[in-house]
């Protein structure tokens, strides 16, 4: 009977290090498990502030996009105005030109005139 109290107490011996050496890795386990949801935590709070930044990035490239179609809008919009007024007042101006040539042309035309009329009774 002796042997097998004897090998009892070394089965009890190694289940009781085992139990000990499991309760061990329990607890590191347990350590780890605190420490991983330590880090969820960070990490969800760090999304979160990475979603807010981005959302305020976006709205501002919204803005900004559209600053720059109003700009574009309003740049065609001013370009239309002055080839407009570009057509227009050059249309004027060479309407007023062709009036001066004209009017410079009655004048030549009418001192030619009056010079041959002259010329004609001062030979009589």
């Amino acid at each position: 009977m002796a042997p097998d109290v004897l090998e009892l107490a070394n089965q009890i011996d190694r289940l009781k290090s085992e139990s000990i050496q499991s309760r061990a890795d329990i607890e590191k386990l347990k350590e780890f498990q605190n420490v991983a949801t330590t880090d969820i935590k960070l990490l969800q709070n760090g999304q979160q502030h990475t979603d807010g930044l981005i959302s305020q990035l976006l709205s501002r490239f919204n803005d900004f996009e559209a600053k720059i179609f109003e700009q574009f809008r309003q740049m065609t919009k001013d370009n239309y105005s002055l080839l407009q007024n570009v057509t227009t007042s050059g249309h004027k101006e060479r309407t007023s030109a062709q009036q001066a040539w004209i009017g410079f042309a009655k004048y030549v035309i009418a001192g030619t005139i009056a010079a041959m009329i002259t010329y004609l009774f001062t030979k009589i």
